[in-house]
């Protein structure tokens, strides 16, 4: 399997909220903030948030420049393989992709999604079983403090410690079960990736 490397998204999702600094609305490489916006997967209505942003400090931002960097972005976040790895990282698409590209992108961003799902799945697992072996672990170890009557009995004890024994068997399981699920997924990820020409 290839490393699993997010190429596009990464920069552009750690940013909060704000749109442009004062000093970037002078600056104004508009080209370059539609590519960026395209890269990361954001829609065309950004530009109406770098407008807001920008009349603050008296500038406009330049329509034309931005769509034909927006559009440049395109060809580089509508991919097979980028779709993939929106998909693996939990990323929503909001459908800007254009009809000639959407297919090809969607069937990687479905790979990508499926294992995202199953990993999270096996996460999810995994912090029960943790959990669930926490408890055993309390209940082997409790004892009732001296001169004082334990509120639990022994036998209630015992009974709480073969439903927990129980419940870790199941979830080991389950992780079991869903490894060998993920591990099939990544490897029809690796025959898919093979399969497209190298776009990234």
């Amino acid at each position: 399997m290839r490393p699993f490397i997010p190429v596009l998204l990464l920069s552009g999702l750690l940013v909060g909220c704000a749109s442009l600094t004062e000093d970037e609305c002078h600056i104004g490489n508009w080209q370059s903030i539609g590519l960026n916006d395209a890269v990361q997967g954001r829609t065309t209505a950004r530009f109406n948030d770098h407008i807001k942003a920008c009349q603050r400090y008296g500038v406009l931002p330049d329509k034309g420049l931005y769509d034909k960097g927006y559009h440049e972005g395109l060809v580089r976040y509508c991919t097979p393989s980028n779709g993939f790895n929106v998909g693996r990282n939990g990323y929503q698409y909001h459908g800007i992709c254009p009809a000639g590209a959407e297919a090809s992108f969607l069937r990687g961003y479905e790979r990508g999604h499926d294992l995202h799902e199953i990993e999270k799945q096996i996460a999810e697992a995994r912090n029960s079983l943790g959990d669930v072996r926490s408890k055993i672990a309390s209940l082997r170890s409790h004892k009732a403090a001296p001169g004082k009557k334990d509120k639990v009995s022994e036998r209630e004890r015992r009974a709480s410690l073969r439903r927990l024994f129980r419940e870790a068997d199941r979830l080991e399981d389950e992780i079991h079960r869903l490894n060998r699920q993920r591990d099939r997924a990544l490897l029809a990820a690796d025959d898919f990736l093979a399969s497209v020409s190298p776009d990234i």
